[in-house]
This record gives C-alpha cells, sequence and structure tokens, in this order.
C-alpha cells in the first residue's frame, strides 16, 4: 500500500507479510518500507506479543481469499 500523509513529502510505500492464525487472528510477520525507520520500528521494536491482532471473521476470511 502506499500512504500520503501529511507533512511527508512523497508517499510512504508499505507492504505487510502475515499469515492467518485462526478465523479472528492474525500475526504481522514481515513489514517492508520506503522509510528505514518504518521497518526498523516494525520489525525489531515492536515486540511479538503486539503483532498478533484480533480482527472480525470476515476481515480473515478476505485475507485468506487473496492469499490463496
Amino acid at each position: 500500500m502506499a500512504l500520503d500523509l501529511q507533512g511527508e513529502p512523497t508517499s510512504i510505500e508499505l507492504t505487510i507479510h502475515y499469515r492467518v492464525l485462526s478465523s479472528t487472528c492474525i500475526e504481522i510477520t514481515d513489514v517492508r518500507s520506503s522509510r528505514e525507520w518504518i521497518t526498523t520500528l516494525l520489525n525489531d521494536i515492536v515486540p511479538a506479543e503486539k503483532k498478533q491482532r484480533t480482527v472480525p471473521a470476515i476481515v480473515t476470511t478476505v485475507l485468506s481469499k487473496l492469499i490463496h
């Protein structure tokens, strides 16, 4: 995805790799960004337990269809 954030001179490119753990839980496994500090923050500084997110079942259903 590309994010156009106020105050940023150019878009921030963001790629998120994830896996579906259950019908209501995803885990972010890797993040890549056009801003090195964002990549470092999300991959190295954010604790693993914060990378598992509870989401509505419809979200995992849609994500599962996108990756198959």
